[in-house]
């Protein structure tokens, strides 16, 4: 936390800065793993391993981290309590998200036999062939997951139907 706050007290572009180029370095090596076959819990699974903890330890740790943060941020200033809010309810929303889930349902699949059609070196053109989709089809199917799978979350009470409209209009908005 000292670079954190190093990072706050030296203002928050630079802080904004650091966490977008990690992001950046996060999101391109799931995307890497995600194109070879390898879904969010399998990184999940891969990264326990690695630090010898179960993959509900490492979650809860990345949780109570994600809520430590946040939590920083509010009593830096730097986001508002309803910002604080919102941006702990986005990171719930998260586990509801799975792409690699989605793109499975999207196609009629299991996370499992996407996972073996990607390892087997099949691209999205000729899984669509074999499941006898069209890449419209795929698309729409794709938009009825996710959408699933927010009002799945909102039943659920991870988020409420508020907060996920806020979110949608800032997204649409372009996060401004």
């Amino acid at each position: 936390t000292a670079d954190f706050h190093e990072a706050v007290a030296g203002g928050f572009d630079g802080y904004q800065s650091r966490a977008r180029d990690l992001l950046a370095v996060v999101n391109e090596m799931s995307r890497r793993a995600g194109a070879h076959g390898f879904s969010k819990d399998d990184m999940q699974a891969l990264l326990a391993e690695e630090l010898g903890i179960s993959v509900e330890e490492l979650q809860a740790a990345q949780q109570a981290a994600r809520e430590t943060a946040i939590q920083q941020l509010v009593e830096a200033g730097v986001l508002t309590e309803e910002q604080g809010e919102l941006a702990t309810a986005a990171a719930a929303l998260r586990s509801y998200l799975d792409r690699h889930d989605m793109v499975a349902e999207a196609l009629g699949m299991t996370p499992e036999a996407l996972t073996q059609a990607r390892l087997d070196g099949k691209t999205l053109a000729e899984i669509l062939d074999n499941q006898g989709l069209s890449l419209s089809e795929y698309q729409e199917n794709l938009a009825s997951a996710r959408e699933d799978a927010l009002a799945q979350a909102v039943e659920d009470g991870v988020i409420t139907q508020d907060q996920l409209d806020q979110l949608q209009n800032r997204i649409q908005d372009g996060f401004g």
